[in-house]
């Protein structure tokens, strides 16, 4: 029996290698709830889209490989999908969250988005991209770090600065959504946000009191890493700081040639990375400014955004006139040219070692030309649309990637035209059929009266060329074939072309559209379709396990709101041996072929599974993270903590440590992670701890009197519990493994089948007494047993 115990332990730790270490790759959770809140970011209330309850939401903060888990529950009351602009879902179109894809997630439900940030680097940022909800919120910053072996082309900053700027309406997503569909254009903004706030009151007469602004605190002397990403509706805004250079070193994804701008044009959907040294004296605090371009100033001054850079040392407010936009309202091309001038840094690694300018675009032959124009909307069939090259895209039922996998026939046409169509517009569902390992050359005319922006899912694309003027044949002669920058947004403006070349290496659908909020909802956008002529699992992973079913095949939908994402990531075999090893069913199977029939397996096998599945690590995973939390005097009691579905919200007064809307439940596999937290002198009596990791956690004279631990990990628990109290707990099925129970107060605490030391079990048999008032259990019997059980055969 001793040898059986033994081998039970060792098997765990070995389903926690595969299942927890099978990559290199570590992988970041999280869980967004969204929701609606009230806010008033121009002083006027409204709903807005909020994340976690906050506007805007969480930054995703990675590193280039990592795996990212997103727990997305929607309790919107419409249909929700989350896009990662810019995140090229390498082999994953499956994970890309836009209609052409993905079935959207219903009110109530949740859906757990996994994919990889392969080869990639930069400042990026997501948001919702259903049903014009982005113009309410829900979006935020994301960014992916280089790995430490691979250099970047400047010294490390002394900090790293987000920065979400934003046309912005006072009237939420769904009467912008009525104008536009009554055919009415939406009108001058009500403002520009810079964060989520309001404008600094820099003007009394054009800025009420009352709103909030934001305000970035910086130390003098330094240098930062300001990351600036446009989420707005339709506005190009012209960004800049009071007195500081902007030196540009970065744009969503490339490392750019290093030079200063004063100010820089950030279209709609684009995302920079600036340098910025704070050189400047702090006489007072200094401006930082996000205005509308292209518009009457005179008529929109009302339209600019206003924020704070204080530096620690400032003796004083910020004061006087905002800095001067560009003075261009007679020169069309200072903008372009501007743009132009945004170079690939070729000699600079990217996210791989070797260096960016190593694929040489400009010497690989075009296999694919589209002209892809746009116009001002236009009615078609009663309805105001607008088009590409004449086509206004309807999204079908059910999306293009799942019709694929399952066969279905007329839910879209590979017939997009290459040119402009010469005849009426028409509304259809059509598609670019994209060749696999080909190379696309696009070209986007812009004949309506405003910037556009393009961007495309899946890829960075060459931004070779841009003029005035229409596209012609001899417009080549101008590509720029060597440093032209590689990104995933392209600005086109009003009677101009911009053209872009394509590398077709990620197999899927992949969406390419306007990021002009309100042209995208009518319609200005289509797919590209890129198969592999031979299918297998290394061009495209399989079909997630999770995905959920909509159109015509709305009958696969299981009926329940709760699923997980599982199967992506490069290796495959050992999250198939992981999967095997640490299913709840095979689990019982194996052990009772080799030793002794223990209960607990069957939950612990579920939960390592779920581990394996999500790429979830200690410290790094689950819903509640408390992992080394400095929890010690506060008290908690009848806390939650296997959840069973309930959201309860929690101030921890002791420490100041919040923690909001707790969704840890079996049901669901979300398990409260306490690794190596300070407990001590806590109260946690009568709290509910089902599954929970307490591994290495302090736990000296915590109170866990009727406590709920069963199916914990408790390994290694440092003075666990000397002289910690225990009375009438329950600990079935739970791994306590190298913890301390000398001298707990155990009476009435329930030990049955759990793992435990040898010595701890001599000392449950000296110490042990009562019937827990739980389970009926009389502990001293119960101790015995444990006893005789692992006593060698």
């Amino acid at each position: 029996m001793a040898s059986c115990s033994y081998f039970l332990l060792l098997f765990i730790h070995i389903c926690l290698l595969f299942g927890l270490s099978y990559s290199e790759d570590p992988s970041f959770s999280y869980e967004f709830v969204v929701s609606y809140i009230t806010a008033s970011p121009l002083g006027v209330p409204q709903q807005v889209i909020a994340i976690n309850g906050n506007f805007p939401g969480p930054t995703i903060n990675v590193t280039t490989n990592n795996y990212v888990v997103v727990n997305v529950r929607n309790k919107l009351d419409e249909d929700l999908l989350m896009h990662w602009s810019g995140i090229q879902q390498r082999r994953s179109s499956w994970q890309d969250g836009v209609l052409g894809t993905n079935c959207p997630i219903p009110p109530k439900w949740n859906w757990t988005y996994e994919f990889q940030v392969k080869d990639q680097i930069g400042s990026f940022y997501y948001f919702p991209s259903l049903n014009f909800q982005r113009a309410s919120g829900g979006f935020g910053t994301f960014i992916i770090n280089n790995r430490d072996i691979i250099p970047i082309p400047f010294d490390t900053p002394y900090g790293d600065i987000t920065i979400v700027i934003g046309d912005w309406y006072t009237q939420n997503h769904t009467a912008l959504r009525r104008t536009l569909n009554s055919g009415k254009d939406l009108g001058m903004p009500d403002g520009v946000l810079i964060n989520g706030k309001g404008p600094y009151r820099y003007n009394d007469t054009l800025v009420p009191s009352g709103i909030d602004y934001e305000t970035i605190t910086v130390h003098p002397g330094k240098t930062y890493r300001i990351r600036v990403s446009n989420v707005g509706i339709s506005t190009s805004l012209n960004f800049r700081i009071q007195n500081h250079n902007l030196l540009l070193a970065e744009t969503e994804g490339s490392y750019t040639v290093q030079q200063n701008y004063t100010s820089l044009d950030i279209h709609v959907g684009q995302s920079y990375s600036f340098l910025v040294t704070m050189d400047q004296n702090a006489s007072g605090d200094y401006y930082i400014v996000a205005s509308a371009r292209f518009v009457n100033e005179t008529v929109w001054q009302r339209v600019t955004g206003v924020g704070i850079l204080h530096y620690t040392n400032s003796k004083g407010k910020a004061s006087g006139p905002l800095p001067d936009p560009p003075q261009d309202q007679y020169d069309k091309t200072f903008s372009m040219n501007q743009a132009r001038s945004i170079r690939w840094n070729v000699s600079a690694s990217g996210a791989r070692p070797n260096p960016q300018g190593s694929f040489r675009y400009g010497s690989i032959n075009v296999t694919q030309v589209y002209v892809l124009k746009n116009k001002p909307p236009v009615m078609i069939d009663g309805k105001w649309r607008t088009t590409l090259s004449g086509v206004s895209f309807v999204n079908p039922a059910t999306p293009i990637r799942l019709a694929d996998q399952y066969k279905l026939k007329g839910v879209y046409k590979l017939d997009f035209p290459t040119r402009p169509l010469a005849g009426p517009p028409r509304m259809e569902t059509s598609v670019i059929n994209g060749t696999y390992r080909g190379f696309m050359e696009v070209i986007l005319q812009n004949n309506d009266t405003k910037v556009q922006t393009y961007h495309m899912n899946g890829y960075a694309f060459f931004v070779v060329g841009m003029d005035y003027g229409e596209w012609i044949e001899n417009s080549r002669g101008t590509y720029n074939k060597w440093d032209g920058i590689a990104r995933t947004t392209a600005q086109v403006y009003p009677g101009a072309w911009t053209a872009i070349l394509i590398s077709l290496d990620n197999v899927g659908v992949w969406n390419i559209r306007t990021e002009n909020l309100d042209s995208w909802y009518l319609g200005q956008e289509t797919y590209i379709r890129v198969v592999n002529p031979e299918p297998n699992n290394k061009t495209e992973f399989p079909m997630p396990d999770n995905a959920l079913f909509c159109g015509a095949l709305h009958k696969l939908q299981k009926p329940e709101d709760i699923s997980f994402a599982t199967s992506i990531g490069s290796n495959g075999s050992k999250l198939l041996l992981g999967s095997l090893l640490m299913n709840p069913e095979f689990f019982p199977v194996f052990f009772k072929s080799l030793c002794c029939n223990v209960s607990w397996r069957l939950k612990m096998g579920t939960l390592l599974k779920y581990e394996a599945e999500t790429r979830v690590e200690f410290g790094i995973g689950s819903a509640a993270q408390f992992g080394s939390a400095d929890l010690k005097k506060a008290v908690h009691s009848k806390l939650r903590l296997n959840g069973e579905g309930s959201f309860t919200r929690y101030q921890f007064h002791a420490t100041k440590v919040e923690f909001e809307e707790l969704a840890i439940s079996l049901l669901y596999g979300r398990r409260a992670n306490f690794t190596a937290a300070d407990m001590r002198e806590t109260d946690f009596s009568c709290s509910t701890f089902n599954s929970a990791y307490l591994e290495k956690a302090v736990a000296y004279k915590a109170n866990f009197t009727g406590a709920d631990l069963s199916d914990t990990l408790m390994d290694r628990m440092v003075s666990l519990i000397d002289p910690s109290n225990l009375t009438n707990a329950v600990l079935v099925r739970s791994a306590l493994t190298r913890s301390d129970l000398g001298g707990a107060i155990i009476d009435g605490a329930v030990f049955s089948d759990a793992v435990i030391d040898l010595s701890q079990k001599q000392a449950l048999c000296k110490y042990a007494n009562g019937m827990n008032p739980i389970t009926g259990v009389v502990v001293s019997q119960e101790a015995a047993q444990l006893l005789h059980d692992f006593a060698p055969d």
